[in-house]
This record gives structure tokens, C-alpha cells and sequence, in this order.
């Protein structure tokens, strides 16, 4: 805040807004000097206010003493403030200036962001001490080195998204303890031999989207400690970064959207120690893949190659080219391909492969014995593809998943099989899975699940199964029966209408949660989750939910519930006793019901607490019910109540209430 003494003696404040400090010396001098003037003499509009003045002094006055004094008055106030203000700006000026620069950097004890300010040079007014300086997205053409040296303990400098060109190699050695460099989004077109020689210490350097075509010499030989470089985004038509081994501890080695048309033998014979680990190489019209292409690349583990245009060929010739390496994780989404062959992956026997990505691919086919070859794998990614075709044969012809399709896989913890369309699957298609965890079929078509749906699930270590967003109807009884570890289901934003008996759910012994929520219509008894009494948390909400009898809860066996949603049914009518038995409920969600009618006076019988029991309810949302009555027992042992929303209603009569 700045203050400003105004003509006569008034003061106002406007907001300095990180100006210059010259002009506050200016103004805390300019305020000295008018304090100084006012101490030593009277002001012009005092001394003509004075003959005024005299003329209407009260009667029995001496003459002109009044008036005199006040205007003596009036000066020392005028002077007092002025030297007050004075010293408020000089406070201002101590205490700010280390927090703000000229150019309007928000700087912190150790960072500065001097991003997004339209700078054309590098602040020189930072605290020194400074470790991270940002200076991205401004107008920089140049980074001279001399103009960086006075924040030698700089060990991140981000200045992307510029226009520099020129790279100076005496940067880093003016920057001895630099360990992150980005240089993304500028104009790098080449990069020369000598431009890295004193970045010994630099463990990050990002270079994408430069427009690189040529890299000369081996500019990156002196980077000893390099854990990431990323050259994505380039003109670069070769992986090759060099002719001598460099780079001892690099890990990760980004690549991708380049114009590398081909992986030759000697394009990583720069890589001194085979430290890599990670190399993306998506979005590159790679059409030829050349015998031991991937020989330095011995410690290989993820390889992510999306984003391309794979043949059939041209995938098999990479799976083998991956035998001699350490890959654990193979990411291949949209890359276009539509079928698997059966020695498709023939190549990756070897490995130790845990994760396979092949979404997005409108896969339409998968022959008999695919992941044969694939005994170790962990994870696999099926999403959006045309499951509705996949077939995987045997003695069928049928468009379906067949049986023991699967069998091959027993390490199996991961199953991704989301945004399929329609899906058909034999009565023993997941058999061998052991081992599996989680399966989502999210997005997929079905109609109804039957007894023999996941039949050959039954006894796997099966956690966590989505069937959310596939249209499903109903479920008929026995449908999970088999699936006794899975403790997470999720059923929502379906066209189940259904009257649930309680059978629906049995087999299910080990569930926590069910999410029934935006579903057409559900109908529940007393009986319809007694089946289930380890359930914790039960979605209900927007389900058109009606009771079989409003007397009998289907909540009282729920004894382990601590999550209720309710919300969104348009529910009138309560028993008192409709949550005895959720002793361990923390959650209630009840909002946009119509339980207006239940708390008032004017109800039949009286108001119906039927919160009741909930002694350890510490959220209540009721939002959206209309209530303009709460009785004063309505709240009577919710000792444990934190959160009780009932919305913004201007006219609600609230009794005493009873905790």
C-alpha cells in the first residue's frame, strides 16, 4: 500500500503495485520536504483563512487569539501527519524491496518466476541467493552468460518459450551448480560441439521443440551426471546424438515427433554405459527396423512407441529386436494396427515383459495362442479397440472371446478391456486368470449378467470389477456368485431396472463397495443387501429409489456402512427407525429428496426424527429438501455431527437443538 498526502494536509492511499524504487524515494523525499516547509511556516491557504476568520469571532474573544490558535493547530496536524506518512513509506521501502523487483517477479526465498512478463533481458535486481529462476515466455533472443553470474547458486533455469538461438558455452561454468537447464520452445536449430562443454553437473536438459536438424561433434560428451534429456519435437531424422560413448548415467531418452524414418545398428553406439532405461520414440514414420538396433540399449525397460503407423511386420521386427534387453513395459497405443498374429510377440519369449499397452488400435482380430509368449506379464490394455470382433480362436467361428483365451497369462493382475461396443464372452474365456485384480469392461455393451457371466472367474484374487457405462439391464441372482475376494463393484450410470431381492448379490463376501448410482429405476426390500453385511460404502443416488415397505429398512443389516448416498430420489416417507443399525455410519447424503413434510409440527403423528441411531454421523447433507422446520429433537444424538448442509433457505425456522 502506498499513501500520498494530498493538497492541504489530506492523505490518500492507491496500491504501489511493485513500482519502480526510485519513484518511491522520490515521493518519500518530496513528503521530507513538504513536512520541513510546513514546520516553517503557516500555509498559503492558513494565512488567507486568517482575516476570515477574525470577522466571525464569538463575542468576549480576544481578538484574533482564537483563530490563531486553531490555525497553529491545523499546522502542527498538518505537520504531524506528513512526518507520520513519511516514515510509513520509508518502512514500506525497507521492509518490501526485498520481496519485489523491477520487472515484477514474484520471488520467493529461493525461486523467482519471472515468467510471462514480456522481458527482453534478465532482471538484475534478484536476491543473489536465488536457486530456481524462471524467465519461460518471455522475449529473450539472447542468455548472456555474464548477465547470469550473480546468481551463482542457480540449480534450475527455465527460460522456454523465447526466441534464443545462440547458446553460450561459458553459461554453465558461470552456473557451477546448474542441475535443470530447459531451453524448450525456442530456436535452436543446431546444436554445436562446445555449447555443453562446463555443464559437468547437469542431471536434466529439455531441447524439444526447437526445430533441431543437425547435432555436430558430440556436444553432450561432458554431461557425466545426465539422468533426462529430451530432443522431442525436433527436425532430427537419426537417433544417433554422437560418434563417441557419452552420457554414462543417463535414464531417460525422449525422441518422439521426429523425422526418424528408420532404428539402424549404430544409432545408440553414442550411449557409453547402456544406462538407459526409458526411450520414447512415438509420432515417427519409423518404417524399418534393423537388426540389433537396440544392442546398446541392454538396461532398457519402458519403451513407449505411440502415435506411429506399425505393420505387422514391422511390430514383430521390434519384439525381437527387444529380446536382448531388460523391457518390462511396452506401450503401443494407436498405432494401427488391427490384427495379432500368433507370433507377433514370438520375439519378447525371452524378456520379462510385465505391461503391454496395445489401445486404441481397432484390433480386430487376436489368433489362438497370442500371449503365449507373454507368461510374465502383468498388466494388459485392451481399451478402445473392436472387441466386438475380436475373436480369439479355437472350435468357434462366432465373434466372441473365447474359451481359455486367457490361459497363458497367470501372472495376470491388470485387465483393461474399456470402450469395446458389444461384448461376448464364453463360459470359461477368463479361466487361468489367478492371478488378476482388477478388470474393467467400462464402456462396452452388455444386456444382462447371468449366473454363468464370470463363471470363470470364480476362486481369482478378482478386487475390483467396473461395469459402469454398459448399458446393462439387470442382474439375475448368482451373478457374482464365485467372486468371493472382490471388494469393489461398480455398477453405475446403467439402464438396470430392477426389483433386488438380495440373491443378486450372494457369492460377494468380501465386498466394501457398490456403486449403484444413475441407474433407470431400483426397488429394494428389506432383504436386498442382507447378503452382503461387510459392505462400507453403497452409492444410490439418482435411481428413481423406491422402497418395497417404508417400515422395513434395507439398510438395517449394514452394520459395517460408514458411506450412504441417497441423493437425488425425490424420497417423501421415512420410518423412524429406517437407519437403525448403521452404527459405524460417518456419511449421509440425503440432498434433493422431499422431506420437508417429515419435521413439521402439522405432520400426522408429529415430526419423524429419522435420524435416529446415528450417534456416529459426522456429514449431513440435506440440501434441497425444503425444510422450513426443524424440530428441536431432530439432531438428538448426533454428538459426532462436523457437517450438516441444508443449503441457503432465508426463511427456516430452526427450534433448540437437542444433541
Amino acid at each position: 500500500m502506498m499513501v500520498e498526502v494530498e493538497p492541504g494536509g489530506g492523505a490518500k492511499c492507491r496500491n504501489a503495485g511493485g513500482g519502480a524504487k526510485s519513484k518511491r524515494r522520490s515521493q518519500v523525499q518530496k513528503c521530507r520536504r513538504r513536512s520541513q516547509e510546513q514546520e516553517a511556516e503557516p500555509s498559503a491557504e492558513t494565512q488567507e483563512a486568517e482575516p476570515i476568520a477574525r470577522d466571525v469571532e464569538p463575542q468576549g474573544a480576544e481578538p484574533g487569539r482564537t483563530t490563531r490558535s486553531r490555525a497553529a493547530q491545523n499546522k502542527m496536524e498538518q505537520a504531524y501527519l506528513s512526518s507520520t506518512i513519511c516514515a510509513l513509506c520509508t518502512m514500506y521501502i525497507v521492509f518490501m524491496v526485498p520481496v519485489m523487483s523491477e520487472n515484477h517477479c514474484k520471488v520467493t526465498t529461493e525461486e523467482a518466476d519471472c515468467s510471462h512478463l514480456e522481458l527482453y533481458t534478465i532482471p538484475s535486481d534478484l536476491p543473489l541467493t536465488i536457486k530456481i529462476l524462471d524467465l519461460s515466455h518471455n522475449r529473450l533472443k539472447s542468455l548472456p552468460a555474464a548477465n547470469l553470474s550473480r546468481y551463482d547458486q542457480l540449480q534450475h533455469l527455465d527460460v522456454g518459450y523465447n526466441t534464443l538461438h545462440i547458446l553460450e558455452s561459458a553459461l554453465c561454468q558461470q552456473l557451477p551448480l546448474l542441475k535443470i537447464l530447459n531451453l524448450q520452445h525456442n530456436e535452436f536449430t543446431k546444436i554445436s560441439e562446445k555449447v555443453f562443454t562446463y555443464c559437468t553437473g547437469l542431471a536434466e536438459l529439455r531441447l524439444n521443440s526447437n526445430g533441431i536438424k543437425d547435432i555436430l561433434g558430440n556436444p553432450f560428451e561432458n554431461l557425466q551426471n545426465l539422468r533426462i534429456l529430451d530432443v522431442s519435437h525436433n527436425k532430427m531424422t537419426s537417433t544417433t546424438l554422437g560418434n563417441n560413448g557419452q552420457l554414462p548415467k543417463l535414464f531417460e531418452l525422449l525422441f518422439s515427433h521426429n523425422m526418424i524414418k528408420e532404428l539402424k545398428n549404430e544409432d545408440f553406439k553414442f550411449l557409453g554405459n547402456n544406462s538407459v532405461q526409458k526411450l520414447d520414440l512415438s509420432s515417427n514414420p519409423v518404417k524399418e527396423i534393423h537388426l540389433d538396433c537396440f544392442q546398446q540399449l541392454t538396461n532398457l525397460h519402458t519403451l513407449t512407441m505411440a502415435n506411429m503407423s506399425l505393420s505387422f511386420k514391422l511390430i514383430e521386427d521390434l519384439c525381437s529386436q527387444l529380446a536382448g534387453t531388460q523391457i518390462k513395459v511396452l506401450i503401443l497405443p494407436n498405432s494401427q494396427f488391427t490384427r495379432i498374429h500368433s507370433t507377433t510377440f514370438k520375439g519378447l519369449n525371452s524378456t520379462n515383459l510385465i505391461s503391454l499397452d496395445i489401445s486404441k488400435n481397432s484390433l480386430s482380430q487376436i489368433d489362438n495362442d497370442s500371449f503365449i509368449y507373454l507368461r510374465s506379464l502383468e498388466m494388459l490394455n485392451l481399451e478402445e479397440n473392436q472387441i466386438k470382433l475380436l475373436m480369439f480362436f479355437s472350435s468357434s467361428k462366432d465373434a466372441r472371446i473365447d474359451d481359455f483365451s486367457f490361459q497363458w497369462l497367470p501372472n495376470l493382475k491388470y485387465l483393461n478391456m474399456e470402450q469395446n461396443k458389444k461384448m461376448y464372452f464364453s463360459e470359461h474365456a477368463f479361466t487361468g486368470l489367478m492371478s488378476l485384480t482388477n478388470l474393467s469392461f467400462s464402456g462396452c455393451t452388455f444386456q444382462t449378467f447371468t449366473n454363468t457371466t464370470f463363471l470363470s472367474l470364480s476362486n481369482s484374487s478378482l478386487i475390483s470389477l467396473n461395469v459402469s457405462k454398459t448399458d446393462l439391464t439387470g442382474i439375475e441372482s448368482g451373478a457374482f456368485h464365485g467372486l468371493q475376494h472382490l471388494e469393489v463393484l461398480d455398477l453405475g450410470i446403467n439402464q438396470i431396472d430392477q426389483f433386488f431381492t438380495g440373491k443378486e448379490f450372494e457369492g460377494l463376501r468380501s465386498i466394501k463397495q457398490i456403486y449403484l448410482s444413475y441407474n433407470k429405476r431400483l426397488i429394494l426390500a428389506s432383504s436386498s443387501f442382507c447378503s452382503i453385511r461387510t459392505l462400507e460404502k453403497l452409492n444410490l443416488r439418482k435411481t428413481a429409489l423406491t422402497f418395497k415397505s417404508p417400515s422395513n429398512s434395507p439398510f438395517y443389516c449394514l452394520f459395517n456402512l460408514t458411506h450412504l448416498d441417497l441423493g437425488n430420489n425425490n424420497i417423501a416417507n421415512m420410518d423412524e427407525d429406517f437407519f437403525s443399525g448403521l452404527y459405524n455410519l460417518r456419511i449421509l447424503s440425503l440432498q434433493h429428496n422431499n422431506l420437508a413434510r417429515l419435521w413439521k409440527k402439522a405432520n400426522p403423528g408429529g415430526p419423524v426424527l429419522f435420524l435416529k441411531g446415528l450417534q456416529k454421523l459426522e456429514i449431513l447433507d440435506l440440501l434441497s429438501n425444503g425444510f422450513d422446520e426443524i424440530p428441536a429433537k431432530a439432531l438428538k444424538g448426533l454428538s459426532n455431527l462436523n457437517i450438516l448442509n441444508l443449503g441457503g433457505k432465508q426463511h427456516l425456522y430452526i427450534a433448540t437443538i437437542n444433541l
